[in-house]
């Protein structure tokens, strides 16, 4: 997968498969990718603390967590704790004294590029993962239609098109109507009308939540065509208005900014 591609297929996830078990292997592939980043003097002072039995997982989650991190992280598979070892990064060796005002940031700043390496390790790992088990079955060639119709739609967003038809989409990555219908609802379980819908509600709540656009504009920004559209495709899919879903996630930011202070 493209470093291009990774980055703009990163986000926060907040929901998590119970079922989906992380191993250790994986943890460490993560691990040394982070180690891969620039550090100062090469100190590679980044530490890593793994929690991955599932009574360990649950201590720190009900422990270690306020509430509202709680909700988002149940079901995950593991935790990782990332921290440095201070007084190193940014100060001399032989005094201890701190090299400038940063003092202990530059340690601060030396994770923040590990910790990105290794995000972006993750998405790369499920972007392939979904690739595999959609591999697993049917013909090649539908397989890569899915991969091009997952691009388009994850990286390229062609959803925020409220024109995007089944032609014009199949004509976008040179394939008949027929074959991209038929990928789409064995690799999606739905028709490219619900699929497209699925991907404009998530962008309109990414957008709710970062305060990006108000109600008037989010259907049209979100690719609908218009907003009964986007009404009934939003209440179909999160089971709510959008206005009550807002009014939900501004209540938790709020319960999460009090836990904080």
């Amino acid at each position: 997968m493209e470093l291009q591609a990774v980055m703009e297929k990163r986000r926060s996830i907040r929901n998590y498969n119970p079922e989906r078990k992380v191993t250790k292997e994986q943890l460490e592939e993560l691990i040394k990718a982070a180690s891969y980043a620039p550090s100062w003097k090469n100190l590679q002072t980044s530490r890593y603390y793994c929690v991955l039995s599932e009574n360990a997982v649950k201590e720190l989650r009900e422990k270690c967590l306020p509430e509202f991190n709680q909700a988002n992280s149940e079901g995950a598979g593991a935790y990782i704790v990332t921290t440095f070892v201070k007084g190193m990064v940014g100060f001399d060796k032989n005094t201890g004294s701190q090299v400038n005002e940063a003092g202990d940031g530059w340690g601060y700043y030396d994770l923040g590029l590990q910790n990105d390496n290794l995000l972006l390790k993750a998405a790369e790992r499920q972007w392939e993962l979904q690739f595999a088990n959609k591999g697993t079955e049917g013909r090649k060639v539908d397989c890569a239609l899915y991969k091009c119709i997952l691009y388009n739609l994850e990286i390229k967003q062609v959803f925020l098109d409220s024109e995007l038809s089944l032609k014009k989409f199949s004509v976008m990555i040179d394939t008949n109507q027929t074959y991209l219908s038929n990928v789409v609802n064995k690799y999606f379980n739905c028709n490219l009308k619900e699929l497209l819908n699925t991907y404009r509600v998530e962008y309109a709540k990414e957008l709710l939540r970062a305060g990006k656009c108000s109600l008037e504009e989010l259907p049209q920004r979100c690719g609908f065509a218009s907003r009964s559209a986007f009404y009934a495709s939003f209440g179909k899919i999160v089971g709510m208005s959008p206005l009550r879903f807002l009014a939900r996630e501004q209540n938790n930011s709020l319960l999460e900014s009090m836990i904080y202070v």
